[in-house]
């Protein structure tokens, strides 16, 4: 695990970023830098090579169009209003999602195996830039830390330091916080729009 660096009595906050990833490492998650990321443009937040690689290993049965077919249903996910796309992502990734095969059976298959944790693929990634508009201009947004299974982000964390004479400033921070996370509210949904 990663050592904090003491600086002058206080802790670089990029520290407790490789500190937490440490932690992670140690658990069994992979870690990769968001940079190293393959993916078409930065509002996609979902990790494809995981998503199809957890799919394809855990229904052999899927030709390679219907994995990705099952990928796109779950990128393009969000044409409804954010409550009701979080409800129903949320139903997918507990319940599994449903899916016409090619032959025309219906099979439910599922985003996280929660009987067989080590069938899924764990990835902890910093330095992920996510882009949004913001009253028509393109922004841009990068959460300290984000938690993946099989290529879809499940935690976003921002890790900060609270020093008692800068309490006031970093309540006014986690105001701030609110609004950063309004503005990239899709990669709570894992939408691509």
């Amino acid at each position: 695990m990663a050592k904090l660096k003491e600086y002058n009595g206080h802790y670089c906050e990029s520290e407790y970023e490789y500190a937490f990833i440490g932690f992670l490492e140690a658990e069994g998650w992979e870690y990769i830098s968001g940079n190293n990321i393959q993916r078409i443009n930065k509002r996609d937040v979902l990790i494809a090579d995981d998503f199809q690689k957890f799919i394809s290993d855990t229904n052999p049965e899927l030709t390679e169009d219907e994995a990705i077919q099952i990928f796109d249903n779950l990128r393009l996910v969000g044409a409804e209003s954010d409550f009701a796309t979080l409800h129903k992502v949320y139903g997918w990734m507990v319940d599994g999602i449903q899916f016409t095969l090619q032959d025309g059976t219906v099979k439910m298959v599922s985003l996280i195996d929660f009987e067989n944790p080590g069938n899924n693929i764990f990835h902890v990634v910093n330095q992920f830039t996510v882009e949004y508009t913001n009253n028509g201009q393109k922004e841009i947004r990068r959460p300290d830390v984000l938690l993946y299974v099989n290529g879809m982000p499940l935690c976003v964390l921002e890790l900060k330091k609270i020093l008692p004479m800068r309490m006031q400033q970093s309540m006014m921070h986690g105001n701030r916080l609110l609004f950063v996370i309004g503005e990239i509210f899709h990669i709570y949904y894992t939408t691509a729009h």
